[in-house]
């Protein structure tokens, strides 16, 4: 996952959240793919999967797509209600979003400068910085928002300073913290 856009990435006024889609560049690119349910040969040709002992299974099929996104926000909160249960939490529907859109990873960063091939054209990324929506969804951090435990990512090897008032809110006034991983 590389978090930039794909070529056919819906953007702009409407996108509230990213989530990956796949980014195919051949019947062949399973990398940059999402294996999903499906036909294999169907309307689109979609290639059937080639398990590891070189079988073909025409159940699975290799996708990309806003298609392929969807599912992925969809599972995640489906996971994030689940978990809500399990640990004896009614979330309203403000609270289920609010924690979505509010625990996701900064995708906006890759977005600054360069450009994008796809399909033989040249797309600029900074026409998409500030146009995907909060950010790109995160199982875990959306987990742990709901269960109550703040989540802050950092670079490991690098020195990191973390602002605690934005974990807890006001009740810690600029308490700073250095560390290592």
């Amino acid at each position: 996952l590389d978090f930039l856009p794909g070529g056919y990435t819906n953007y702009g006024p409407g996108c509230k959240i990213a989530a990956p889609g796949g980014e195919m560049t051949s019947d062949n690119d399973k990398i940059r793919a999402v294996l999903s349910t499906g036909v294999a040969n169907a309307a689109q040709g979609s290639p059937g999967a080639i398990m590891d002992d070189g079988r073909s299974d025409s159940q699975y099929v290799y996708m990309q797509g806003t298609s392929m996104a969807c599912p992925h926000v969809s599972g995640v909160v489906a996971l994030g209600i689940s978990y809500a249960a399990k640990l004896g939490k009614k979330l309203t529907n403000e609270q289920l979003t609010s924690y979505l859109l509010t625990s996701v990873n900064d995708i906006d960063q890759f977005c600054v400068q360069g450009n994008k091939s796809y399909n033989g054209k040249t797309i600029p990324l900074s026409q998409y910085k500030g146009k995907m929506g909060t950010g790109a969804v995160d199982a875990w951090k959306f987990l742990m928002a709901i269960e109550g435990t703040p989540s802050v990512m950092v670079k490991a090897g690098e020195k990191t300073s973390i602002d605690l008032s934005q974990c807890l809110g006001g009740s810690v006034m600029n308490m700073k913290y250095e560390l290592s991983i």
